[in-house]
């Protein structure tokens, strides 16, 4: 995506402007700085309520920027080792200064959004554009705003060198970001699903940062990111885990308010832990499952565990069940897989071998499913190839037995495969309910614990390594040619 970057009003400092607004200028920044002393409060009543210690300074900004708005490209230089412009300083006191004034000043000078603040005791120099991204309410509120209005910015360098979209994802990671700013962000900048962060934690691809965070993105957001970038989904965390691994793992977490409740003896449903084993995360798991059903079939390196390991220690809960039940279906000969200690043998689970003979026998059912009607049609279009080169007796032979073949196949798939089907499915579902019940903590495969725990981290970690300077430089190829083929779009 290419655009053409209007012409820039170049920043000039505060030192070339008359000495009145010079001292208009000083005003404005020293008032900031007095709106902090306000913090106490302003927590006291809720941030939402921040911009109500602020408005005295909140005006005082429109009307001088309003009167001279020569202000909005002046760099404030009262120390000349920390430079910055007034626009920082709002993004930076968004909590109190709020979207309205902020949107004004951008509006007023939008190149102010890359100036970066000159800071001597800061390696990371910042922008106003990143100070945005890095308030989840900003960030909610303007992000989408200044891609849709301003879009040069996101290709300029300071935005290149530290992109802020991949902030934008970590706060809806931790759900404090809406489902309607990320898809517009992305319908705008489908580019950014491309782009894959370099940070060790928590990185990769943005599909990939949804995952990390303490709750679940939602199903539909998270399948429409994939669909519009599939490689994404084949990205592998710096453990070593699929996406699939990583979603069989929030459906299979433990239920910390169950073990609060139980440890402490209070009968409450809820003790503000997120619970992630929910419709929505299965959800996540059925269109993976379905949709790149290579993932079934991905082993975590060094370890050799498959998606399903990771919910054979939670066999009573219904979802875990239901998603069990497909990654079976999908890759029957997982029973065989043997992988490390950490995780129970499938062969060895009892939900697992009540149900995996039913699973075999509903696949055989299914393979005659789809086999019956492929071989009428083939008897039918030999029968009608003959026709037209033997003598009538042969092709009327042929067309009898294609028509009492297609009535058996027929009475076949009704008479004995369906009934016997759901016969199979009401003994699956009667498994089910006969193994439903509460998490059942004190099994060694619960969680790892001490040197299993960092054995597994540092094979893990050296599998990463050695795999990260690889997938870094095919990342790159990939964002760059993406990059040149959408410019040329």
């Amino acid at each position: 995506m290419s655009y053409d970057v209007p012409a820039s009003l170049e920043p000039i400092l505060d030192t070339e402007l008359d000495p009145v607004l010079q001292k208009e200028l000083f005003a404005l920044f020293e008032e900031s700085c007095n709106v902090v002393y306000n913090e106490a409060e302003v927590e006291d009543v809720g941030v939402d309520y921040g911009e109500v210690f602020a408005v005295p300074w909140i005006q005082h900004i429109k009307e001088a920027v309003s009167a001279h708005p020569i202000l909005t490209r002046t760099i404030f230089t009262n120390d000349k080792r920390d430079m910055r412009s007034l626009l920082y300083v709002v993004c930076e006191k968004f909590s109190y200064a709020g979207p309205d004034i902020t949107r004004f000043l951008i509006e007023a000078n939008p190149h102010a959004l890359v100036w970066e603040r000159h800071e001597y005791s800061k390696k990371m120099k910042l922008a106003p554009i990143h100070l945005i991204a890095n308030h989840a309410r900003s960030c909610d509120l303007l992000l989408p705003w200044i891609l849709e209005c301003y879009p040069w910015v996101f290709e300029h360098n300071v935005c290149q060198k530290k992109k802020p979209h991949f902030d934008m994802i970590r706060w809806y990671a931790n759900q404090q970001i809406s489902n309607v700013t990320i898809r517009k962000f992305y319908e705008l900048n489908p580019q950014g699903l491309r782009e894959k962060d370099s940070t060790k934690f928590m990185g990769g691809y943005p599909l990939v940062i949804s995952l990390s965070g303490s709750e679940m993105p939602d199903a539909d957001t998270f399948i429409w990111m994939a669909e519009q970038y599939p490689k994404a989904v084949h990205h592998r965390t710096e453990h070593g885990y699929t996406l699939l691994h990583e979603v069989c793992s929030a459906l299979a977490e433990r239920d910390e308010n169950l073990e609060f409740s139980r440890r402490f003896g209070i009968e409450l449903d809820d003790f503000g832990f997120p619970n992630r084993c929910t419709p929505n995360v299965a959800k996540i798991c059925r269109y993976l499952i379905s949709e790149h059903s290579d993932l079934v079939r991905q082993q975590i390196c060094g370890h050799g565990y498959l998606p399903i390991h990771m919910l054979a220690n939670r066999c009573n809960r219904p979802l875990v069940q239901e998603v069990l039940i497909l990654l079976l279906k999908a890759y029957p000969g997982c029973i065989n897989i043997k992988a490390g200690k950490f995780r129970p043998e499938l062969s060895t689970v009892p939900f697992i071998q009540q149900v995996y003979p039913l699973i075999l026998d509903e696949l055989d059912v299914d393979e005659e499913f789809a086999m019956l009607p492929q071989i009428a049609e083939n008897i039918t279009e030999v029968a009608t190839r003959t026709t037209l080169l033997n003598p009538v007796t042969i092709s009327s032979l042929l067309d009898s037995v294609s028509e009492v073949f297609r009535l058996w196949a027929r009475s076949r798939i009704s008479d004995a495969l369906v009934p016997r089907k759901q016969s199979i499915n009401d003994r699956i579902a009667d498994t089910c309910r006969l193994f439903e019940g509460e998490d059942r903590y004190e099994d060694r495969y619960d969680e790892f614990r001490g040197d299993e725990y960092r054995a597994y981290r540092s094979v893990a970690t050296l599998n990463n390594d050695k795999r990260g300077e690889n997938e870094s430089s095919e990342s790159e190829e990939d964002d760059a040619s993406s990059h040149e083929s959408v410019t040329r779009g």
